[in-house]
């Protein structure tokens, strides 16, 4: 098990925050292999802090993305791992002590297992980088977590740890897609799931999701109703996904397509768009999935027009 996992790390303008990524990776030794940085044309003091690291870590590799954009560097980085197991890791985000121990050894007791997952914690910092509030997020295991997945039961990537098996399926899924510009994890995740992936758990917490508020990104920098746009469009390939899917019994897809098209009529409703061929009814509308009451009422509405 030893040197068994490739770390891939896409960094933009993450001179603040990579050192402590990268060294919250070699704190996993001996299970590290090697840890690959695939800068994104930084602007900051990237790759000065980069170039001081690879001389330090044996372990570092860094290179320049080929074109822009961070599912191309995720898609490059792979191109260039050799590890027996996968983790993706943001520039700013953080693993802790023992994940790669504890879920490389379930992997390896669980051969029929290919992702592995854990509990997580979520830390914010203001607009000045202070830190000011800390959640826990306690998960479970699940008999089937593709159905958590379709219902956006989300958790950062670098939560999990993907099998290469199935890092090389993604990448003929385009799991992490270049034209994709949010819930771009999501998707990669969901696939993986919609191709037959089974998902296993490992208690404890083994990451850290830093948030940054007012953080400029492409996904931030969307308005409400275009990031709504965008995920109604994801929902609409998830469903075309299961309908492909020949091990998805008949039963099983009318609850999933339930699932998304409740969460298509939320976002229809909510920040009034117009969806073409879109079939939504009382009937399979999951209304535990519209939060609060005005959303419910807004979706209500949306249904009795089309009645």
């Amino acid at each position: 098990m030893n040197k068994s996992v490739s770390v891939i790390i896409p960094n933009y303008n993450c001179a603040d925050w990579v050192e402590k990524a990268i060294k919250s990776c070699t704190a996993q030794r001996p299970f590290v292999k090697e840890i690959i940085v695939v800068d994104d044309h930084s602007t900051d003091q990237s790759l000065s802090v980069l170039g001081r690291l690879q001389n330090e870590i044996e372990e570092l590799v860094v290179v320049k993305n080929t074109s822009k954009g961070g599912n191309n560097a995720r898609n490059y980085g792979f191109s260039l791992a050799t590890g027996q197991y996968i983790q993706w890791l943001d520039a700013d985000d953080t693993i802790l002590p023992g994940k790669f121990h504890k879920q490389v050894t379930y992997l390896e007791k669980n051969p029929k297992v290919e992702v592995v997952y854990s509990d997580w914690k979520l830390d914010v910092y203001d607009e000045e980088g202070r830190f000011f509030q800390q959640e826990f997020k306690k998960l479970a295991p699940h008999s089937n977590y593709l159905e958590e997945l379709l219902k956006d039961n989300w958790s950062p990537p670098h939560s999990y740890l993907v099998k290469r098996e199935t890092a090389e399926l993604m990448v003929d899924k385009d799991g992490w897609n270049p034209s994709t510009r949010i819930a771009q994890d999501r998707e990669y995740f969901t696939k993986a799931a919609l191709s037959g992936k089974r998902f296993g758990y490992v208690e404890g917490i083994f990451s850290i999701y830093n948030r940054r508020r007012q953080t400029k990104s492409v996904s931030r920098a969307m308005n409400n109703k275009d990031r709504a746009a965008h995920i109604i469009q994801l929902l609409k390939h998830f469903i075309d996904d299961v309908n492909c899917a020949e091990w998805i019994g008949s039963d099983e897809k009318k609850r999933y397509k339930s699932l998304l098209m409740t969460q298509m009529l939320y976002y229809s409703s909510v920040y009034n768009i117009a969806i073409e061929g879109a079939q939504f009814s009382f009937a399979n509308t999951n209304w535990t999935l519209i939060k609060g009451y005005r959303s419910k009422l807004k979706a209500m509405l949306r249904l009795l027009v089309k009645s």
